[in-house]
């Protein structure tokens, strides 16, 4: 990671600290690390041995029991050519959050044509919300929402 981008990414983690909490942050990146990694369809090895870390570590920063830190936060977001802000946005609720990552982690084991097109979908809207704006970011809300509500008929 250059000089420069790790400038940006202290402001960008600063920025994050002082609207979320310093405490929530890294629960925030482990669900991003783990939303990502199941919407790409990557086992935790193959995850691992993308980023020269070992799989322990991806299962234990996506269980939040330990920090994904920021040089790696950069390599994933440069791999997957994701803004650095992509590890921190959230849907501002917590239950959504959950229910979002359970129908992901349940539909990304599936084969099923209507679970993979769930994915396909599901995966545009969190690509697309971080550089999204406010009124824009409502309607993405809504659209996972509904997703949602679709996934839990099935």
């Amino acid at each position: 990671m250059s000089t420069g981008s790790a400038l940006f990414f202290r402001c960008l983690a600063d920025s994050v600290c002082v609207e979320m909490g310093i405490s929530n942050i890294d629960t925030v990146v482990s669900r991003r690390l783990r939303l990502l990694r199941l919407l790409q369809r990557v086992a935790v090895e193959e995850f691992a041995d993308r980023f020269a870390i070992t799989a322990d570590y991806v299962s234990e920063c996506e269980l939040g029991h330990t920090r994904f830190e920021p040089p790696h936060i950069a390599a994933v977001a440069e791999h997957f050519k994701l803004p650095i802000a992509w590890f921190f946005f959230t849907f501002d609720d917590p239950a959504f959050e959950d229910a979002v990552l359970h129908h992901v982690e349940k539909a990304a084991r599936s084969q099923c044509p209507r679970d993979l097109q769930f994915l396909s979908r599901i995966s545009e809207i969190v690509v697309a919300m971080p550089s999204a704006k406010a009124r824009e970011r409502g309607r993405y809300v809504e659209q996972a929402r509904v997703l949602l509500r679709e996934q839990s008929c099935a």
